[in-house]
C-alpha cells in the first residue's frame, strides 16, 4: 500500500501531505480477509530525539532542562502492535492513498487524518479511550484548556507527562516571574479518567505527552498520546501549583494499597472558602499516617502545626486550617504498620487544596508535637480504653470542664498535662487537671479557665515498672466557653495512687480562708493521715469503721497558703508521704 505515513519524524501540526511522510505498508489476505501491517515498523524501531524547536519544561517533575539532539539509532525488535493491527487503529498513523484500503466501513478524509490525536501502541494496548480532545493541535484561546482521556475499570494505572513550549521567537521561555512553567500544570485521575489541565500564564505554543505505566505489568512508562496546545493569549490569574513530588494529584490505587478510602473528598482538587478542611479515610487496615501540608509561601515545617489527625470508628480524620489565601498542597504518608520491611512511609496521595480565606483563627492548632491525637501505641500496650470521649477531637460543653473516663484493666500511674495552644504559643495549665484513680478505671478530670484549644496528653506506665511514664494519649479541645470562676485542683504527688478517694471536700470546690473543713478520706494500707497547715501544724485524721479517715481543719486566715495531705505507710517509721495540695483562696 502506498501513503502517508506519521513516522518518528511527526510532530502534530506538520503537513503530512508531504513527499517526507510518504510510505509504503503491507495488506495481507488471510482466510478471505484483509488484514494491515507494517512490515518495517514491526521489526524495528527508531531511538534519538530531536528537540527541533521544543524546549523541555517538565520531565517527569524534574524540571525544565535542555535536550540536545541525539544520533539517531535503528534498533531491530519485533513489535506486534503494528502486524495484524486494527484498522481503526492502524488510520491514526497510516492514511492509504485508495481509500479502500483503509479497511474502515466509513473511510476517513485526508483532513481528518491531518487532525486525529497522535495516539501511541500502547495507548491501544491499554484500552485508553479519548474522552475530550481528538484533534493533535487543540486551540486553548483562553490560555487553559483540560484534555481527559478513559480509563478502564480496575485498571492498575499511573500516568506521567511531560510539557515542551516552542521556543521560537524566545529562547527565555521556562519560567514566568522566576516561576517553573511545569507548575501550572495539574494532572489526577477520579472515576475512570485521566483529567490533565494546563494554565499558561504567557502565550506561545506548547507540546503535552501523556505516558502510562500499568502496574501490575512493570514500573515503566509509556507514551500513549501528544498533543500540541496553541495558546493565543496568557490564562488571567494563572494558578501556580505547589510542588507535587508525586506524578498525579488526588486518591490513587497506592493509597487503596495500605488500606485507606477517601470518605469525604475523592476528587485530587479541594476548595473551601472558610480557610478551615475536614477529611475523612476509611481505614481498612491498622495505617500509620503522617500528613505534610505546604504552599508556595510556607514550607512544611512552617505549617506543622496546622494539620491534626485522629482515628475515630475506624476512620482516620484530618482537620486543618490555613494562615493565609491561596493553593496548598497536602501530602498522606502511610503504610501497614505491620509493614516492617520498608523504612520510613510512601507518599501514597497528594491533594491540592484551595482557600479564598485565611481561617478566623490563622493561629497553629499546636506548637511542638506531631500533631496526631489518640492513642499511642503504649495506650494499648495498657490495655486502655477510652470510655467517655473516644474521639480524641472534642468540644468542651459550656460549663467549661470535662471528664474523660478510661478503663484500666491492667494497673497503672497515670499523669495529666494540660496544654492551652493560642497565638502561636503554648502555655502549661498546671492545677487544672486530677486524676481520680479507682481499680479498673480511672477518671481525668479537666477545667479549662481560658477560651482557647488545649491539648491533653496522657501519661501511663505499668504499676511499680521504673522509668518515666510515655504518652499513652493526646486530646484536642476546643473550648469556646471557659469555666467561670475557675480554681485549680489539688496538686496530687506520686502516693496518691489506685484506691485513694478523696470525699471531702469536694475536688470541685475550692477551699476559702476562714473556714472549717470536713476532711474524708480513703488511703488504702495508710497507718496515719494528717492534715498540714503551714501555720496551724498538724492535724491527724481518726479512721472509722469503714476505714474513712476524717477530720476538721480550718482554712487560716492567709490566702495563697498551701494546705497539704499526708500518709504514713509504715508501723515502725514515723515518716509520712505527701498526697494532695490544696491552694487557700
Amino acid at each position: 500500500m502506498e501513503g502517508y505515513i506519521k513516522h518518528a519524524e511527526y510532530q502534530p501540526g506538520d503537513d503530512v501531505g508531504s513527499r517526507k511522510f510518504e510510505g509504503i505498508w503491507t495488506a495481507i489476505l488471510i482466510d478471505g480477509a484483509w488484514h494491515l501491517a507494517d512490515i518495517h515498523w514491526c521489526s524495528k524501531k527508531v531511538s534519538g530525539v530531536d528537540p527541533g524547536e521544543w524546549k523541555l519544561l517538565n520531565d517527569n517533575g524534574k524540571g525544565a532542562r535542555d535536550v540536545k539532539k541525539e544520533k539517531r539509532d535503528i534498533h531491530y525488535k519485533y513489535d506486534e502492535s503494528y502486524f495484524l493491527t486494527n484498522p481503526e487503529q492502524f488510520i491514526y498513523s497510516h492514511f492509504p492513498k485508495e481509500p479502500k484500503w483503509q479497511l474502515l466501513a466509513r473511510p476517513v478524509s485526508f483532513e481528518e487524518f491531518t487532525q486525529m490525536a497522535k495516539l501511541e501502541p500502547h495507548f491501544f494496548e491499554y484500552q485508553l479511550r479519548l474522552k475530550s480532545h481528538r484533534r493533535c493541535v487543540e486551540p486553548a484561546p483562553e490560555g487553559t484548556i483540560q484534555i481527559e482521556l478513559g480509563i478502564p475499570p480496575d485498571a492498575d494505572y499511573q500516568f506521567m507527562y511531560r510539557l515542551w513550549i516552542s521556543n521560537k521567537g524566545n529562547e527565555k521561555v521556562s519560567k514566568y516571574r522566576d516561576k517553573e512553567l511545569r507548575q501550572f500544570v495539574f494532572m489526577e485521575e477520579y472515576d475512570g479518567t485521566l483529567s490533565c489541565t494546563v494554565e499558561s500564564p504567557v502565550p506561545g505554543k506548547f507540546k503535552l505527552e501523556l505516558f502510562c505505566n500499568d502496574n501490575a505489568v512493570s514500573d515503566t512508562y509509556f507514551l500513549v498520546c501528544t498533543y500540541v496546545i496553541n495558546a493565543e493569549k496568557a490564562k488571567q490569574n494563572a494558578r501556580y501549583y505547589p510542588a507535587n513530588s508525586r506524578l498525579q494529584w488526588g486518591p490513587s490505587h497506592d493509597l487503596e494499597a495500605v488500606g485507606l478510602k477517601p470518605i469525604t473528598h475523592k476528587r485530587g482538587k479541594i476548595h473551601t472558602d472558610k480557610g478551615e478542611l475536614e477529611m475523612r479515610f476509611r481505614a481498612k487496615k491498622d495505617v500509620s499516617v503522617i500528613p505534610e501540608l505546604y504552599s508556595n509561601t510556607r514550607t512544611a515545617d512552617n505549617m506543622k502545626g496546622f494539620v491534626i489527625q485522629w482515628a475515630e470508628d475506624k476512620n482516620i480524620v484530618l482537620s486543618m486550617k490555613f494562615p493565609e489565601a491561596g493553593d496548598y498542597a497536602l501530602n498522606l504518608y502511610a503504610k501497614e504498620k505491620e509493614d516492617n520491611e520498608s523504612d520510613g512511609l510512601p507518599n501514597v496521595c497528594s491533594y491540592l487544596i484551595s482557600t479564598d480565606r485565611p481561617s478566623t483563627d490563622a493561629s497553629p492548632f499546636f506548637v511542638s508535637g506531631n500533631g496526631r491525637l489518640g492513642a499511642e501505641d503504649n495506650f494499648d500496650a495498657l490495655s486502655m480504653k477510652a470510655v467517655s470521649q473516644p474521639s480524641a477531637y472534642v468540644k468542651a460543653p459550656k460549663t467549661g470542664q470535662m471528664d474523660f473516663v478510661f478503663s484500666t484493666p491492667i494497673p497503672c500511674d497515670l499523669r495529666a498535662e494540660l496544654i492551652l495552644c493560642r497565638d502561636n504559643k503554648e502555655q502549661n495549665m498546671e492545677g487544672f487537671t486530677f486524676i481520680d484513680k479507682r481499680i479498673d478505671k480511672a477518671t481525668v478530670k479537666a477545667r479549662f479557665p481560658e477560651k482557647g484549644n488545649y491539648k491533653l496528653n496522657i501519661y501511663g506506665k505499668e504499676k511499680n515498672k521504673s522509668g518515666s511514664c510515655p504518652l499513652v494519649f493526646t486530646y484536642f479541645v476546643i473550648v469556646n466557653e471557659p469555666m467561670s470562676d475557675c480554681c485549680q485542683f489539688p496538686k496530687t504527688h506520686s502516693s496518691w495512687t489506685d484506691g485513694c478517694e478523696l470525699i471531702e471536700p469536694d475536688v470541685g470546690n475550692p477551699l476559702y480562708t476562714d473556714k472549717t473543713i470536713p476532711f474524708a478520706v480513703k488511703i488504702p494500707e495508710a497507718q496515719d493521715v494528717a492534715v498540714v497547715h503551714p501555720t496551724a501544724g498538724w492535724t491527724h485524721l481518726t479512721k472509722d469503721d469503714q476505714k474513712m479517715w476524717r477530720g476538721n481543719v480550718n482554712t487560716g486566715s492567709e490566702a495563697g497558703k498551701d494546705i497539704q495531705l499526708y500518709a504514713s505507710f509504715s508501723k515502725e517509721s514515723k515518716s509520712h508521704s505527701i498526697l494532695l495540695e490544696f491552694k487557700v483562696r
